[in-house]
């Protein structure tokens, strides 16, 4: 059997970067969202940073969280996000079980891709201007 029988695309699964707060005292959180209707179990989530601001190559740490378990239609915070570091591209590898076997999900919310306004979610499809 090939690996690629065994991973699916990781439909359904969301990392979403969500204000807390008011406008100009806002805190931001990056959530997984399970949006699929069945249970996803050992859910890994890998992120870091990279690019550059005022022209000097920066590049976070690694950081790792695990979940026994996500339900359907239920989220978790997976870390708190400074707003100084919207300028970089923020990487956020998901893998988890769910039927069918392993799902992988790469999310990268690029360079300035998170909105002041609207946060930023994996499942975005449309653009929206530098609110």
């Amino acid at each position: 059997m090939k690996l690629e029988d065994l991973v699916n695309t990781g439909e359904g699964v969301i990392v979403a970067v969500v204000p807390d707060g008011e406008v100009g005292d806002r805190e931001w959180n990056v959530f997984i969202i399970n949006n699929k209707n069945e249970d996803i179990t050992n859910v890994m989530v890998s992120s870091n940073g990279y690019g550059e601001i005022d022209n000097k190559k920066i590049q976070t740490s690694t950081l790792r969280w695990f979940f026994d378990k996500l339900e359907p239609a239920s989220s978790a915070m997976i870390e708190p996000i400074m707003e100084e570091v919207f300028g970089l591209n923020n990487e956020y590898w998901v893998s988890y079980f769910a039927t069918g076997g392993i799902a992988i999900k790469i999310c990268i919310p690029t360079r300035n891709n998170i909105r002041r306004k609207f946060g930023y979610h994996s499942g975005n499809k449309q653009k929206r201007s530098n609110d």
